[in-house]
């Protein structure tokens, strides 16, 4: 609604520091740069670990632990200590922090996996005291499942446990073996897979716990991004410079920007959009890390929160050192509200706001935002609770939101407020945002507000209501819309739209239009009048309507291919065309009458194989049908002519015997298959991602590929026999090629 002066004032709203305005006025709140703290944001504390490592500046809410699995399960299998959980997660949830964790099955010089695991799985034992497990065995899976599923069902609805990191595969639980001894046992792909979807079978039931993945497998990475889009990431080497292929990144666009990362085998493109639907999380890379490409890192690849366990803080140039404190300002959400509009109209307060984020990440924690009337002891006597989706907002994309709701509240002089809160009820504090005037407690102080007497002193708001067609009515042809208005002021105009669109605009009593209800689809449609007067008030009214037009005109339908009179033999692609105003629902192929296949969707297309009748003249019939039951036909005569070279009625046989299915390739691949059939065989083809490569008229059939030709990743190669009597059979495999 809109309010403008009318000789009384229905409502002044009067900024802090600015004289008496009428109606509505906008609130300008000055922005503020991101602060260092905040929940889920910014710079976290690597619990445990000396405080040299840990940046003096203050960290944020939030705390991040790793353990090994054997603080969690001795020699007996299934008995579990849960002492050193319980305190963390107490802990956490006392001081209005979530605690995040990952369990580690192994680390140079230390043996963290149970004994009975180890001696059902098998692995490999060195010298200094490391053991490292088989990842591959189906004891070490089973075992590992039980673990995370334990896990999961004693911390999984406490509120303060907030997320894991995928846990159970690596040195130091970072997906990665290169830390251990040359010839340490590796995971296969399937593994790998497996692993990550026991973490999420025993988490999923549990939204509010963020799952990460460790990024340092591409296959494992890859399964998780696939798997769910509430899956973030994490890195655990931001700013190096050792030339690892993340290390010192310092681009702008994104991990695609360098065609030789390992992420060009995965898909790197779900990996930098998994910001918009779950959290990124990283870790400094030692002292070899360069702070600045940290900070722009986490940027670049939308960070929201950061923690150290390899970086000493001491170590480092006065540079860095500023550059570190930089990477928590960078790291994820920061709300700001530049513009705040309020104004009241009769018992209606309406609030508009824009809010922007401009921090590198949304949260994604269930904050709210409420508006409030406060009086000059400070207590909220009004609250109107906002619409806006803070997990929404994202970075460049501004929200811009409308709230209103009653005022019942006496006339005077109020604060206008903001507050965010945390619905969970996890967190102690409102949510800070990037505006000045927060008070003590939490909230934000907009300006002071002057509410008038319900009614607005005589100026009243319009009403309107839709009397025909009554919403829920079911409606065909030509229908009128009709409206009524009750208005203290003089009616400019009501708009009538259906669906969003303006179909009329009636200026004088009695206030209707003429709708042509064939111009849409049948099914629900939103029909909406608006009202506004000359004092510049709005009113709207709305109707929800079925509209159920009779459909009697058929569709149509020709077929396209073979031509009329055409001669054909072996298998023929019969194909048509149809269309219809209301759609088609089908497309029935027939062959002398009787339907040997029905296609849904265009292209309308089937494979006759001609052999299945006898030669001679045949109908070929196309029959169409439109959402309304309405029919259509098409039909041609053709000539059956198959010339038998053999005696043999069965279908041949056909096997890709090289390479073998799932195979990793490179470089030129032979491709054989091996045929059977009791009649002669016209030809081979193999084709490899549907596009044909070769073809064989003979004996052996063998071809050479270059998979070169084609990108790194998953590939579809087929070979398709087909022999005299026009029968055809398909065999099909897919193989991986890796030409790194």
């Amino acid at each position: 609604m809109r309010l403008f002066t009318v000789g009384l004032l229905a409502l002044l709203i009067v900024s802090i520091g600015q004289p008496s305005r009428a109606a509505s006025t906008q609130f300008t709140p000055a922005v503020v740069s991101p602060a260092l703290v905040g929940p889920a944001r910014g710079l976290i504390t690597f619990d445990g670990l000396p405080s040299d490592l840990q940046c003096p500046i203050p960290a944020n809410y939030d705390v991040y632990c790793r353990a090994s699995w054997t603080t969690f399960e001795g020699a007996t299998a299934g008995s579990y200590n849960w002492s050193w959980m319980d305190g963390e997660v107490n802990a956490a949830a006392k001081a209005g922090k979530l605690f995040y964790c990952r369990i580690m099955p192994g680390q140079p010089g230390n043996d963290w996996v149970p004994a009975y695991v180890q001696s059902a799985a098998g692995g490999t034992s060195y010298s200094d005291g490391t053991f490292v497990p088989n990842w591959n065995s189906p004891a070490y899976i089973s075992a590992l499942t039980n673990l995370l599923n334990a896990v999961a069902a004693r911390y999984g609805s406490n509120p303060a446990f907030g997320g894991f990191d995928i846990s159970g595969y690596g040195a130091y639980g970072e997906w990665q073996v290169g830390s251990f001894a040359s010839g340490a046992p590796v995971a296969t792909e399937a593994t790998e897979d497996g692993i990550v979807q026991a973490n999420w079978n025993a988490f999923s039931p549990y939204p509010h716990v963020k799952l990460f993945m460790p990024s340092d497998s591409q296959y494992g990475t890859l399964y998780a991004m696939n798997l769910s889009p509430l899956i973030g990431w994490r890195r655990d080497s931001l700013g190096g410079n050792n030339g690892d292929s993340w290390d010192g990144y310092s681009g702008t666009t994104g991990l695609s920007s360098d065609p030789t990362k390992w992420t060009t085998k995965t898909a790197y493109g779900t990996m930098e959009n998994r910001w918009k639907t779950a959290p990124i999380l990283g870790e400094l890379y030692g002292n070899r890390s360069n702070m600045t490409d940290s900070a722009s890192e986490i940027t670049n690849y939308h960070v929201s929160m950061m923690e150290n366990g390899n970086c000493t803080y001491t170590s480092l140039s006065s540079t860095f050192q500023s550059a570190w404190a930089q990477c928590g300002v960078n790291a994820g959400y920061w709300y700001q509200v530049p513009s705040v509009t309020a104004s009241q109209i009769g018992s209606q307060m309406s609030i508009t706001s824009t809010w922007n984020n401009v921090g590198s990440a949304p949260i994604y924690e269930p904050f709210a935002a409420t508006w409030q009337l406060r009086n000059s002891a400070g207590t909220a006597v009004w609250s109107l609770p906002s619409a806006v989706d803070l997990q929404t907002v994202l970075p460049g994309t501004p929200a811009n939101v409308t709230d209103a709701a009653t005022i019942n509240v006496a006339a005077g002089t109020y604060s206008l407020c903001l507050l965010v809160s945390d619905t969970s009820g996890i967190r102690k504090s409102p949510l800070s945002l990037g505006i000045s005037g927060q008070a003590s407690g939490g909230w934000y102080v907009l300006g002071s507000v002057s509410v008038a007497a319900a009614g607005g002193l005589g100026v009243s708001a319009p009403t309107l209501s839709i009397t025909s067609p009554t919403s829920g009515s079911t409606v065909s042809g030509s229908v009128t819309i009709s409206a009524t208005e009750t208005d203290s002021s003089t009616v400019n105009s009501v708009a009538f739209s259906i669906d969003g669109t303006t179909i009329a605009t009636s200026t004088t009593a009695p206030y209707s239009c003429t709708w042509n209800t064939a111009s849409v689809s049948n099914g629900s449609h939103a029909i909406t009048a608006v009202l506004e007067d000359s004092a510049g008030n709005a009113a709207n009214a709305s109707a929800a309507v079925t509209v159920n037009n009779a459909d009697t005109t058929p569709p149509t339908v020709s077929i396209t291919s073979p031509a009329n009179g055409a001669t054909v033999s072996g298998t023929t692609a019969v194909k048509a065309t149809a269309s219809d105003s209301a759609g088609v629902a089908s497309v029935a192929f027939s062959v002398d009458g009787t339907v040997k296949s029905t296609a849904t969707t265009a292209p309308y297309s089937y494979s006759w194989v001609t052999t299945d009748v006898a030669n001679g003249s045949h109908t070929v019939t196309a029959t169409a049908k439109d959402t309304g039951g309405n029919t259509a036909s098409s039909s041609v005569t053709v000539t059956v002519s198959n010339a038998s070279s053999g005696s043999g009625t069965s279908t041949p046989t056909i096997a890709i015997t090289s390479p073998g299915n799932e195979a990793v390739v490179s470089g030129t691949v032979a491709i054989s298959a091996a045929v059977t059939d009791s009649d002669p065989v016209t030809s081979v083809a193999f084709v490899v991602d549907r596009v044909t490569w070769a073809t064989f008229k003979s004996a052996p059939y063998t071809c050479q590929w270059n998979s070169k030709t084609h990108s790194n990743g998953l590939h579809y190669i087929q070979a398709v026999v087909t022999d005299a009597d026009g029968r055809t059979a398909t065999a099909a495999i897919h193989v991986v090629i890796d030409n790194n």
